[in-house]
């Protein structure tokens, strides 16, 4: 007999997900390991939408499911953009400075497999609400700074 508690496998439907907006991005956390610290998400990027550069701790993978993206990365020769369409995997270690970009006329959908850290941040700088159409408020971009700062993000602009 073992002393670690049963495991079971787990349907996480995406009925479940409950989205959050940061800034014009949806994200919703579909499920996660529950023994493990490492979460999926679906991320919706609206045209021209994206992120800044930036860079946290925590690693990522990125992989676009619909849609083009401009994924941008700092690289030991320097500035790298690269263009990913469905399929593509664009992975990200911890500390690393890169940023992303809708630059279609359509929504891109990407996959997101990240670890607490990278959640938690979502949920602190994000809305349950969508936002109104149009650029983010002012508001809006100082929430996600502060919570950039609480969870170790550096924005790189």
């Amino acid at each position: 007999m073992t002393d670690k508690p049963f495991r079971r496998a787990v349907l996480h439907g995406m009925a479940q997900a409950r989205p959050i907006w940061v800034l014009s991005d949806r994200v919703s956390v579909i499920g996660h390991l529950e023994d493990q610290d490492l979460y999926i998400a679906d991320v919706t990027v609206p045209p021209g939408g994206g992120t800044p550069p930036h860079m946290h701790p925590a690693p990522e993978i990125l992989r676009v499911l619909d849609g083009t993206i401009l994924f941008w990365s700092e690289t030991d020769k320097g500035a790298l953009e690269v263009q990913a369409k469905p399929g593509d995997v664009f992975t990200v270690p911890g500390g690393v400075p890169h940023g992303y970009r809708n630059a279609g006329d359509e929504d891109a959908r990407m996959m997101l497999i990240a670890d607490r850290r990278m959640v938690d941040f979502f949920r602190d700088a994000g809305s349950p609400v969508a936002p109104p159409p149009g650029p983010p408020s002012e508001e809006d971009i100082g929430q996600v700074m502060k919570a950039a700062a609480r969870h170790g993000f550096t924005i790189l602009v």
